[in-house]
C-alpha cells in the first residue's frame, strides 16, 4: 500500500485519471452493500454445508486468536470514532497519528478475526477478494477528498503518517466516548455482540463432525 499511495500528488489526481476515478466512486458507494452480501453469504454457505464454527465459549488457540483480532479491530475503530471530527477538522492525533486510515485497518482485523472463528477457509478467500477489490480504490478516493479539503495540511500529515500500517509515532489526542458512540461505536458493539452470539449458536447447532 505504501508504494501505491505515499508520495502521490492527490490534488489533480481525479483529472489525470478520470475514468478510474469514476470506477472508484461507484465502488465507494457500493462497498457497504457488498460487505453485507459477502458476510451474509459466508453465514449461509456455512449453514448449507454444515461447516461448524469454533465454540467461542470453549477457548482453544484459534478461538483466542480470532477474539484477539476482533478485539484489536474494535479497539482501532472505537479509537478512530472517538478522535474523528468528520468535515470539521483534520484528525491527526490519537490513533490517526499511527496511520491515516485506522477505520479500514480495524475492519480488516475484525473481518479476519471472524474468519478464524467461523473455521471455514473459503471465508478467507471471500474476505481477501473483497478487500483487494474495494479497499485500495476506496482509500484512493479518501486521499483525494482529504487532500482537496485540507490542502497543504494533509500533504504534511501524509508525509509523516503511514497509510494503513500502524507504525507512526503516537500523539495523544482528544478521545471522547460520547463522540465514539455517536459516530458508530454503539452500532459496532451491537453488531459484534450479535455476530458472536450467532457464531455460538451455529457452533451448538453443528458440533464438529456434524
Amino acid at each position: 500500500m505504501k508504494s501505491l499511495f505515499d508520495g502521490t500528488d492527490w490534488h489533480d489526481w481525479p483529472e489525470r485519471h478520470a475514468d478510474l476515478f469514476k470506477v472508484i466512486v461507484v465502488l465507494k458507494k457500493t462497498r457497504t452493500k457488498a460487505a453485507i452480501a459477502v458476510g451474509g453469504w459466508c453465514i449461509v454457505e456455512g449453514l448449507l454445508f454444515s461447516e461448524a464454527p469454533f465454540d467461542v465459549l470453549r477457548p482453544n488457540f484459534y478461538v483466542v486468536m480470532g477474539l484477539l483480532l476482533v478485539m484489536a479491530g474494535i479497539t482501532l475503530r472505537l479509537a478512530a470514532y472517538g478522535n474523528l471530527r468528520k468535515k470539521e477538522a483534520l484528525s491527526t492525533t490519537g490513533v490517526y497519528s499511527i496511520c491515516r486510515h485506522p477505520l479500514y485497518l480495524g475492519s480488516i482485523l475484525l473481518t479476519f478475526g471472524f474468519c478464524v472463528l467461523l473455521n471455514d477457509f473459503d471465508n478467507y478467500l471471500f474476505a481477501t477478494a473483497y478487500f483487494a477489490l474495494f479497499y485500495p480504490l476506496t482509500i484512493a478516493w479518501e486521499e483525494v477528498r482529504l487532500a482537496e479539503r485540507y490542502q497543504h495540511d494533509y500533504v504534511l500529515y501524509a508525509r509523516r503518517t503511514p497509510l494503513i500500517i500502524p507504525s507512526g509515532r503516537f500523539l495523544a489526542g482528544n478521545f471522547g466516548w460520547r463522540a465514539a458512540m455517536r459516530s458508530g461505536g454503539l452500532t459496532l458493539l451491537l453488531v459484534i455482540f450479535v455476530s458472536l452470539v450467532g457464531i455460538e449458536m451455529m457452533a451448538r447447532m453443528m458440533p464438529p463432525g456434524y
